[in-house]
């Protein structure tokens, strides 16, 4: 079937998973979900990936073009294939020639730990005064102030109610460092809230996400136990959407949308304030409340920064993970 021009879309930008997914010329699959903000792929060897307009954050999974055309017709279980630098359906097409590579900048060098600290309490007066409604955002201030759990109920929505008692427990277990029981506790997270991606998998997801980072910069500060995070991710695959189960195991594996990552390079480096404080404020407009979990889970996991016990890149006879 021929496609008009104005149903083939030119590719901007292409994350570096998104490329080797449509690298496997004569692939298909169909349309997993269409939403407002975005298309998410499913190939038939269970690989995912989505296209995203520009006014949406950039991931390795991520194909960006300037927009998406209600022309295009994406729907739901309608087929694709992969073609030479094109994704063909029967009502759109990708234009995969001259798309960028796009790569996240993550942190190489790091503060030391009392510096990191300062960086969150100064994101979290931003915050404050954002007084952003997205998600478990509002919970962010709460969560520094060493497990005071008041916040306004005004702003609270059902899955608050449900959520934020496990959430401040898992809070405490950051500060403690224990994080065999930020596991144990964040498996009754997965899978709770509305949505391709619950509110509880983009929370833990953000908090690993921040993990996997600790354990890459701070090596002598937090050891690792990857056979803990398979059993943990490997539960969560059959509790939750095959969407959400990607972007939580990647967020593990250190692989997060674009905004999320440009936050974490300024309280691990100190640099860009003014970029981190824009970068929040896109996050926080990702998704229906993705943005805003992910973006609390982070700083939840970012509390193991805040022990005492954690100077100048070293910890205290810290647990595995």
């Amino acid at each position: 079937m021929n496609l008009s021009r104005k149903e083939v879309l030119p590719a901007q930008e292409l994350g570096t998973e998104a490329g080797r997914i449509v690298s496997r010329k004569g692939s298909a699959g169909k349309i997993l979900a269409s939403l407002s903000g975005g298309v998410y792929f499913l190939t038939d060897d269970q690989e995912i990936f989505w296209v995203y307009p520009d006014s949406s954050p950039m991931h390795r999974r991520c194909i960006r073009t300037a927009f998406l055309p209600e022309s295009c017709r994406f729907q739901p279980e309608q087929r694709f294939r992969i073609e030479p630098c094109l994704i063909r359906g029967d009502s759109f097409g990708v234009d995969l020639r001259g798309a960028k590579e796009w790569n996240p900048l993550l942190p190489e060098q790091v503060l030391p730990a009392a510096s990191v600290k300062g960086n969150c309490e100064q994101l979290i007066k931003f915050l404050r005064c954002l007084n952003s409604r997205s998600g478990l955002s509002p919970l962010i201030p709460s969560l520094w102030l060493q497990g005071n759990q008041e916040f306004e109920l005004s702003r609270a929505t059902d899955i608050f109610f449900k959520i934020f008692p496990a959430i401040f427990e898992i809070a405490q277990a950051c500060r403690e460092r224990d994080l065999s029981g930020i596991l144990e506790k964040g498996r009754g997270l997965i899978g709770l809230g509305p949505g391709l991606t619950p509110s509880g998998d983009d929370f833990m997801g953000g908090l690993l996400f921040s993990v996997s980072l600790l354990q890459k910069l701070y090596p002598e500060a937090f050891s690792r136990d990857p056979d803990r995070l398979t059993e943990f991710l490997t539960r969560a695959q059959s509790q939750t959407h095959p969407l959400s189960y990607v972007f939580l195991s990647d967020l593990a594996s250190g692989h997060a949308p674009a905004p999320l990552g440009e936050i974490i390079n300024f309280l691990l480096q100190g640099r860009d304030f003014e970029r981190a404080l824009s970068a929040a404020g896109q996050l926080l407009r990702f998704g229906h409340s993705t943005g805003g979990d992910m973006l609390a889970g982070m700083m939840a996991g970012m509390l193991m920064v805040s022990n005492r016990d954690f100077v100048g890149g070293q910890l205290a006879a810290p647990n595995s993970f």
